[in-house]
Parts: C-alpha cells; structure tokens; sequence
C-alpha cells in the first residue's frame, strides 16, 4: 500500500476493524507494514485471556499500552498482571480471589468493572479494595456473583458512585445491613438492570437501591416465569411516589403477571417516557390509557405476547407516534391499516408485526403494502405471525406472512 491511503488514518482503520473478526484482524497485519501498524491496536483493544500461559506474560506486556479492555476467566497467573495503563474495562470470570484483588489494584483507572460466578467466599477482601482503589469506576455489572453481607459496606460504598449497576441472577443479602451501612442517595445512578431467576424479591437491600436512586434515568426488570414475587408491583409503589422524576427507559420482560393497574401507574408517573418495552405481561386497557400521554415523546416499544393489546391500539400507536422508530407488537388487522388515519411515524426503522386478513380481505394485500411503502426510513421489517393469538380471535382469519431480507 502505498503511503497516504484513508487505511493509515486510525480513525478509518478502527472504523474497518469494527466489521472484521479477530482472524481477520490477524490477516490484516500481515498485508504490509503500514497496515500492521494500523491495525494492531485494534487487535489489541479488547483482549480475552481463556487459559494462562508461559508465553503470555510476556506477550500481554509488549502490548499493554494498547490494551483498553480485558476479560480473564478462570485461570490467571499472579505474573501476569500489570498496570495497563488505557485499561479502562475488566471483566472478571471465577478468578481467583488474589488475581482479582491485584487486578483492581494494579488498574486503578477503570471505569467499567464485570464479575461474572463468584461465590460466597471467592472475594474476600475484594469489595474493602474496590472501595479504596477504584475512585473512577462508574459501571458495575454483577452476574450470578454471591453479594456477602459482612462486607456490605464497602459494597454499598461502591454502588454509591455508580452509574450503571446490572444485577444478573445474583445472591442477595436478605436482611439489611446494620443501620447507617447503606447509603442515603445514590446520586450518580442513571441506569439499572434488575433479572432475578432465583428465589429473589423486591425487598432489603434492592428495595433501599430503588427508593433512593432520584436520579434514575433507565430500569429494566426481567425475572423468571416460575419466580414467585411482587416485584412489579412494588415498582409501581415506588413510582406513583414520584421517586423517578428523570425516568425515561422502562422495561419490563417475561412478566406475566404484571398488572395492567401496574404498568398504568408506573406510565402515570413517568413524566417522560422514550423507550419503553412491556413484552409479555397483561399490558391492556388502562396501561394504554396511560402511555397515550407520551405519544408525543415516545421513540422504542414493545409490547408484544401481550393478549389484551388489540389491533385499534396499535393504529392508533402507528397514527400517533411521530417520533417511532421502533415498533414491535404482535399483530393489526388488515382493515384497520387500510380504514386508519395517515401513519404519522416516518422515522420508523425497525417494525415488526403480523398483519390479519379475513378470508373476505385478501384482495387488500397490494393496499397493506402501498401503506407500508410509506414507511420509506425503514431498515427492518418482520411480519410475522407470533403464535401468541388465541384460537377464538383468528378462526376467521387468515394470517399475511412476508419477510424482508
């Protein structure tokens, strides 16, 4: 290649690298010198360590000032750590609890931290560390990690500077730790990601998380179907006490028994809503009443394997969303594209829905389409038939199947 292609450029060359695998980035350093020098720091950008080696100290040396992100997982020698100094994202997968305390203290410039299968007794020491060292960590993410409660303090002390904290299946204390361990705010928390598969509730700890997070921008919440809780509707509670005044993301997965009354309220309470996503819960009536109030505002939602929302709804979500750029719902009738008023969302992108005829309507497919070839900003579009409708609601109905790419 000859000097003073755009591929000298890093900014061109990272742009490149997005769309290729780490193979091919291999293959590209091998093309000539000017490539190897444009692309080796994106090789070495995100680097995954699977297994310890003789040879990888070394190797991870020659190269740590290129290295931005690390994921260890399970095997890692104690000689293998350094200070990285542009490390700014560790992900954590069952390593030893020596490796993860030298780790953090070694890198104390993160500000995106993952432990992933950590047990009970695996972090000693590690949260009292994290706590002093990590002044510029913003992000926590948290998957089926045991949360001990003897050293709660330090944790809370941690969440405390967070933006973004994920709880994945994680153990958590069930009690509250000792009068003035938690924190009375946390100030700096914008997004929170909730998913419970075990025995866990809204309550202790996580209902304190969630009463004092005023700052709340995004919530999502995804349990397991055969989870027995409260939790959506101890969501609701905390919502309709104006805790959330900056909440503008919501969702709320695999929830089945989500109330219509709780969506409501939640809507209700939200002054701005932008995303929003209630798959498979009883979204109906009076959650519908309520998110007419952010038509205007509204970008992202979903709502499908929802049985109560009707085909009048969505028209008259398609009618009144200007600013959509994402729909997902289960189904509309063919009558109610064509008699509806003008679809107003042509900013729309991404749709995905199943369109009924009735064995009476079929001649309306060239009209559905000519409706849906007004959608001219659309990137995907999946009309599909879900599954989810009842057998009484399409006995006379035929289901129109047409997928694009």
């Amino acid at each position: 290649m000859t000097p003073g292609t755009p591929l000298e450029l890093p900014e061109i060359a990272s742009v490149v690298a997005g769309y290729c695998r780490r193979q091919d980035l291999a293959q590209c350093l091998r093309v000539c010198k000017s490539w190897y020098l444009s692309f080796l720091p994106c090789l070495w950008k995100d680097v995954a360590i699977k297994r310890a080696s003789e040879t990888l100290s070394s190797t991870l040396w020659s190269h740590r000032q290129l290295i931005v992100s690390i994921t260890i997982s399970k095997a890692f020698w104690l000689d293998h750590i350094f200070h990285y100094p542009y490390l700014r994202r560790l992900t954590l997968q069952r390593t030893s609890p020596e490796v993860a305390e030298q780790l953090i203290k070694s890198n104390t410039m993160l500000s995106y931290l993952e432990l992933a299968r950590f047990g009970e007794d695996d972090l000693t020491g590690f949260w009292e560390t994290a706590a002093a060292d990590l002044l510029h960590l913003d992000s926590l993410v948290l998957t089926s990690t045991h949360l001990p409660l003897d050293q709660s303090e330090a944790l809370w002390q941690v969440c405390a500077r967070m933006e973004l904290i994920v709880l994945d299946n994680c153990t958590l204390p069930i009690t509250l730790p000792a009068k003035g361990i938690l924190p009375t705010e946390f100030p700096r928390l914008r997004r929170l990601l909730i998913e419970l598969e075990r025995g866990v509730g809204i309550w202790g700890p996580l209902d304190c998380l969630l009463q004092r997070s005023s700052q709340l921008e995004t919530l999502t919440w995804v349990i397991a179907h055969d989870l027995q809780h409260q939790g959506t509707e101890r969501i609701a509670e905390i919502a309709a006490q104006g805790t959330w005044p900056k909440l503008e993301r919501m969702a709320i997965y695999n929830d089945s028994d989500t109330s219509d009354e709780d969506i409501g309220l939640i809507l209700s309470n939200m002054q701005r809503a932008v995303r929003l996503s209630f798959a498979d819960t009883l979204f109906g009536d009076l959650a519908f009443g309520a998110l007419r109030g952010h038509f205007g505002t509204i970008t992202q939602l979903n709502i499908s394997l929802c049985i109560d929302v009707t085909s009048a709804m969505v028209s008259d979500i398609l009618c009144s969303c200007r600013l959509l750029t994402s729909l997902v719902v289960d189904c509309i009738l063919a009558r109610d594209v064509i008699k509806g008023k003008p679809w107003i969302c042509l900013s729309l992108k991404v749709l995905d829905i199943c369109v009924l005829f009735s064995k009476e309507e079929l001649h309306l497919n060239q009209l559905v389409l000519e409706r849906l070839s007004s959608l001219v900003q659309l990137e995907e579009l999946y009309l599909n038939d879900t599954g989810m409708l009842r057998e009484s609601r399409i006995r006379s109905l035929w289901t129109f199947v047409f997928t694009v790419g």
